[in-house]
């Protein structure tokens, strides 16, 4: 369970943040090519170089420790991440930094207090729905981590209804499905997986539901 996947849609969304930020987290010229380097391979090693060569300077800043948080959470620096984001979140409107550190905890297997977090950004992020989608896939993913089929599904259940579903978490929907007792929806979502290119993952998960 420490090593809980995260959904590629909420990557994205995520990711987008970081490259848009970065270009605030410091003014002082070089900014275009840190984005750059961010377009080229992610929150990569030169990105994250940066942000620690000016974090003495910017340890009060809840922008800057938000987005060196994630880098590092990008980069399986989990500990760190939590380190630094639970002081952002602790500063005023620190919406995504709460998110974020729900990610961190979830990342070190402490997915009750991920689940209750996301819950809070969720009742936060009403005016912000990329964070309110990640909030809410993170969290249907930390109830399947708790053994929670049933309220993990349920949250599929509404981001399959309104379109918002990430395909990479067909195969954890269908898993929950199995421990919902929805025998017929778990067939259906594997069959739909196994037709659109199954990751390794998503097999192991199959495997695990065959026995």
């Amino acid at each position: 369970h420490a090593d809980i996947p995260i959904a590629k849609a909420s990557g994205i969304i995520l990711h987008g943040r970081l490259r848009a930020a970065l270009e605030d987290v410091d003014c002082r010229g070089g900014a275009r090519e840190r984005v750059e380097i961010l377009r080229r391979d992610g929150a990569g090693a030169e990105a994250l170089a940066h942000l620690e060569r000016i974090r003495p300077r910017k340890l009060k800043d809840q922008a800057f420790l938000t987005q060196y948080g994630y880098a590092l959470l990008v980069a399986n620096r989990a500990d760190e991440a939590h380190e630094h984001l639970g002081r952002a979140a602790m500063m005023k409107g620190g919406i995504e930094a709460k998110l974020f550190l729900a990610l961190a905890k979830a990342k070190l297997g402490r997915c009750a207090e991920a689940e209750k977090l996301c819950q809070e950004v969720e009742s936060l992020a009403a005016a912000a729905p990329d964070l309110l989608l990640a909030a809410r896939a993170l969290r249907a993913d930390c109830n399947l981590f708790l053994g929670n089929g049933k309220e993990a599904l349920a949250v599929w259940k509404e981001l399959r209804e309104r379109g918002e579903m990430d395909p990479d978490q067909l195969g954890h929907m269908a898993y929950a499905a199995q421990l919902a007792g929805e025998t017929a929806l778990c067939d259906e979502i594997m069959a739909k997986r196994a037709m659109s290119g199954p990751t390794s993952e998503d097999l192991l998960l199959f495997a695990q539901i065959a026995n």
